[in-house]
Protein backbone atom coordinates (compact mmCIF):
# COMPACT_ATOMS: atom_id res chain seq x y z
CA UNK A 1 0.00 0.00 0.00
CA UNK A 2 1.38 3.40 -0.96
CA UNK A 3 1.81 5.92 1.85
CA UNK A 4 -0.55 8.83 2.11
CA UNK A 5 1.19 11.91 0.75
CA UNK A 6 0.93 15.03 2.88
CA UNK A 7 2.88 18.17 2.13
CA UNK A 8 1.39 19.76 5.24
CA UNK A 9 1.05 17.40 8.16
CA UNK A 10 -1.99 18.18 10.36
CA UNK A 11 -0.98 19.40 13.79
CA UNK A 12 -4.12 18.09 15.52
CA UNK A 13 -3.75 15.02 17.70
CA UNK A 14 -0.63 13.02 18.41
CA UNK A 15 2.42 13.35 16.19
CA UNK A 16 4.37 10.14 15.60
CA UNK A 17 7.51 10.08 13.45
CA UNK A 18 8.74 6.80 11.93
CA UNK A 19 12.48 6.48 11.33
CA UNK A 20 14.05 3.77 9.19
CA UNK A 21 17.57 5.20 8.74
CA UNK A 22 19.72 7.27 11.06
CA UNK A 23 16.66 8.07 13.19
CA UNK A 24 16.88 4.47 14.46
CA UNK A 25 20.34 4.81 15.97
CA UNK A 26 20.57 8.59 16.35
CA UNK A 27 17.06 10.00 16.76
CA UNK A 28 18.20 13.44 17.95
CA UNK A 29 14.60 14.62 18.40
CA UNK A 30 12.42 15.23 21.42
CA UNK A 31 10.07 12.31 22.13
CA UNK A 32 8.07 10.92 25.03
CA UNK A 33 7.58 7.39 23.74
CA UNK A 34 9.04 5.09 21.11
CA UNK A 35 7.82 1.86 19.54
CA UNK A 36 9.69 -0.63 17.40
CA UNK A 37 7.68 -1.65 14.37
CA UNK A 38 7.41 -2.33 10.67
CA UNK A 39 5.84 -0.71 7.64
CA UNK A 40 4.46 -2.95 4.90
CA UNK A 41 5.06 -2.88 1.15
CA UNK A 42 8.47 -1.21 1.28
CA UNK A 43 12.17 -2.07 1.39
CA UNK A 44 15.11 -0.02 2.60
CA UNK A 45 17.70 0.67 -0.10
CA UNK A 46 20.89 2.77 -0.41
CA UNK A 47 19.60 4.41 -3.55
CA UNK A 48 19.51 8.05 -2.43
CA UNK A 49 22.39 10.46 -2.83
CA UNK A 50 23.56 12.60 0.10
CA UNK A 51 25.20 15.94 -0.60
CA UNK A 52 24.79 17.42 2.88
CA UNK A 53 25.35 14.65 5.46
CA UNK A 54 27.37 11.68 4.18
CA UNK A 55 28.72 13.29 1.05
CA UNK A 56 29.21 16.66 -0.60
CA UNK A 57 27.74 18.34 -3.69
CA UNK A 58 30.95 17.48 -5.55
CA UNK A 59 31.04 13.88 -4.29
CA UNK A 60 27.65 12.69 -2.99
CA UNK A 61 27.46 9.74 -0.63
CA UNK A 62 24.65 7.19 -0.44
CA UNK A 63 21.95 6.93 2.21
CA UNK A 64 18.73 4.97 2.56
CA UNK A 65 15.29 5.60 1.21
CA UNK A 66 12.30 3.31 0.75
CA UNK A 67 11.22 1.66 -2.50
CA UNK A 68 7.95 -0.11 -3.25
CA UNK A 69 7.82 -3.38 -5.15
CA UNK A 70 5.64 -1.97 -7.94
CA UNK A 71 7.77 1.11 -8.54
CA UNK A 72 10.98 -0.92 -8.37
CA UNK A 73 9.75 -3.19 -11.16
CA UNK A 74 8.42 -0.27 -13.19
CA UNK A 75 11.90 1.27 -13.11
CA UNK A 76 13.38 -1.99 -14.38
CA UNK A 77 15.62 -2.62 -11.39
CA UNK A 78 16.53 -6.19 -10.55
CA UNK A 79 16.13 -6.55 -6.81
CA UNK A 80 19.12 -8.11 -5.07
CA UNK A 81 16.92 -9.77 -2.46
CA UNK A 82 13.70 -10.54 -4.31
CA UNK A 83 12.84 -13.32 -1.84
CA UNK A 84 12.70 -10.92 1.12
CA UNK A 85 9.35 -9.99 2.59
CA UNK A 86 8.41 -6.40 1.85
CA UNK A 87 8.61 -5.19 5.44
CA UNK A 88 10.88 -2.47 6.77
CA UNK A 89 11.83 -2.29 10.44
CA UNK A 90 12.10 1.07 12.15
CA UNK A 91 11.20 3.05 15.24
CA UNK A 92 8.16 5.27 15.77
CA UNK A 93 8.62 8.24 18.11
CA UNK A 94 5.77 10.14 19.77
CA UNK A 95 6.57 13.84 19.88
CA UNK A 96 5.51 16.04 22.83
CA UNK A 97 2.63 18.33 21.87
CA UNK A 98 4.61 21.44 22.71
CA UNK A 99 7.50 20.32 20.48
CA UNK A 100 5.57 19.35 17.34
CA UNK A 101 6.30 22.49 15.34
CA UNK A 102 9.99 22.61 16.25
CA UNK A 103 10.45 18.88 15.52
CA UNK A 104 8.77 19.22 12.12
CA UNK A 105 11.00 22.18 11.27
CA UNK A 106 14.04 20.20 12.45
CA UNK A 107 13.13 17.16 10.35
CA UNK A 108 12.29 19.22 7.28
CA UNK A 109 15.77 20.72 7.46
CA UNK A 110 17.46 17.39 8.23
CA UNK A 111 15.73 15.65 5.32
CA UNK A 112 15.83 18.53 2.84
CA UNK A 113 18.12 16.73 0.37
CA UNK A 114 15.36 15.12 -1.68
CA UNK A 115 12.97 13.71 0.94
CA UNK A 116 9.22 14.35 1.15
CA UNK A 117 6.69 13.91 3.95
CA UNK A 118 4.29 10.98 3.82
CA UNK A 119 2.01 9.20 6.28
CA UNK A 120 2.16 5.45 6.95
CA UNK A 121 0.71 2.88 9.31
CA UNK A 122 3.22 1.24 11.64
CA UNK A 123 2.76 -2.45 12.49
CA UNK A 124 3.65 -3.93 15.85
CA UNK A 125 7.16 -5.33 16.35
CA UNK A 126 5.89 -8.51 18.05
CA UNK A 127 2.69 -8.94 16.01
CA UNK A 128 3.44 -7.72 12.49
CA UNK A 129 -0.22 -8.06 11.44
CA UNK A 130 -1.41 -5.60 14.11
CA UNK A 131 -1.22 -1.86 13.61
CA UNK A 132 0.35 -0.12 16.60
CA UNK A 133 0.48 3.43 15.20
CA UNK A 134 -2.28 4.15 12.64
CA UNK A 135 -0.70 7.33 11.28
CA UNK A 136 2.97 8.22 11.48
CA UNK A 137 4.97 10.82 9.60
CA UNK A 138 7.79 9.47 7.46
CA UNK A 139 10.26 10.97 4.98
CA UNK A 140 10.80 9.16 1.67
CA UNK A 141 12.99 10.15 -1.28
CA UNK A 142 11.41 9.04 -4.55
CA UNK A 143 13.01 8.47 -7.94
CA UNK A 144 12.09 11.96 -9.19
CA UNK A 145 14.20 13.93 -6.72
CA UNK A 146 17.53 15.49 -7.88
CA UNK A 147 19.72 13.31 -5.64
CA UNK A 148 18.23 9.97 -6.70
CA UNK A 149 20.91 7.39 -7.59
CA UNK A 150 18.85 4.24 -7.96
CA UNK A 151 19.99 0.65 -7.92
CA UNK A 152 21.47 0.22 -11.38
CA UNK A 153 24.98 0.11 -9.96
CA UNK A 154 24.55 -3.16 -8.05
CA UNK A 155 25.79 -4.00 -4.56
CA UNK A 156 29.51 -4.11 -5.39
CA UNK A 157 29.52 -0.65 -6.93
CA UNK A 158 27.32 0.75 -4.16
CA UNK A 159 29.71 -0.72 -1.58
CA UNK A 160 32.73 0.88 -3.31
CA UNK A 161 30.90 4.20 -3.38
CA UNK A 162 30.05 4.08 0.33
CA UNK A 163 33.57 2.98 1.29
CA UNK A 164 35.16 6.18 -0.04
CA UNK A 165 32.44 8.76 0.70
CA UNK A 166 32.25 11.20 3.58
CA UNK A 167 30.47 14.45 4.37
CA UNK A 168 29.82 16.99 7.15
CA UNK A 169 28.12 14.30 9.29
CA UNK A 170 31.01 11.87 8.92
CA UNK A 171 31.97 8.77 7.00
CA UNK A 172 29.38 7.17 4.75
CA UNK A 173 30.56 3.77 6.00
CA UNK A 174 29.80 4.79 9.61
CA UNK A 175 26.20 5.53 8.63
CA UNK A 176 25.89 2.08 7.05
CA UNK A 177 27.59 0.21 9.91
CA UNK A 178 25.60 1.92 12.66
CA UNK A 179 22.32 1.30 10.87
CA UNK A 180 23.15 -2.35 10.18
CA UNK A 181 24.20 -2.87 13.80
CA UNK A 182 21.02 -1.27 15.18
CA UNK A 183 18.75 -3.35 12.94
CA UNK A 184 20.61 -6.58 13.69
CA UNK A 185 20.45 -5.88 17.44
CA UNK A 186 16.66 -6.07 17.17
CA UNK A 187 16.85 -9.53 15.61
CA UNK A 188 15.65 -8.23 12.25
CA UNK A 189 17.09 -9.67 9.03
CA UNK A 190 17.78 -7.06 6.36
CA UNK A 191 19.80 -8.68 3.58
CA UNK A 192 20.53 -5.45 1.74
CA UNK A 193 22.03 -3.90 4.88
CA UNK A 194 23.93 -7.04 5.86
CA UNK A 195 25.46 -7.68 2.46
CA UNK A 196 26.43 -4.05 1.92
CA UNK A 197 27.94 -3.87 5.40
CA UNK A 198 29.99 -7.02 4.82
CA UNK A 199 31.26 -5.81 1.45
CA UNK A 200 32.23 -2.38 2.75
CA UNK A 201 34.02 -3.98 5.72
CA UNK A 202 36.05 -6.08 3.31
CA UNK A 203 36.89 -3.11 1.12
CA UNK A 204 38.09 -1.09 4.10
CA UNK A 205 40.17 -4.00 5.40
CA UNK A 206 41.79 -4.38 1.98
CA UNK A 207 42.45 -0.64 1.80
CA UNK A 208 44.00 -0.57 5.28
CA UNK A 209 46.17 -3.61 4.49
CA UNK A 210 47.45 -1.98 1.31
CA UNK A 211 48.32 1.32 2.98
Amino acid sequence: MAPESKKKFEMDGELWVFGYGSLIWRPDLEHVEKRDGFIRGWKRRFWQGSTDHRGTPEAPGRVVTLVSIDRTREMGFVDDQEDEEWLTYGVAYRIPDEEKRSVLDQLDYREKDGYERHIVSVYDYEESDRISVPRALIYIANDENPQWMGGQAGLDDIARHIAVSRGPSGLNSEYLFELAKAVKAKGVTDKHLEELSNRVHQLLLQSNAAS
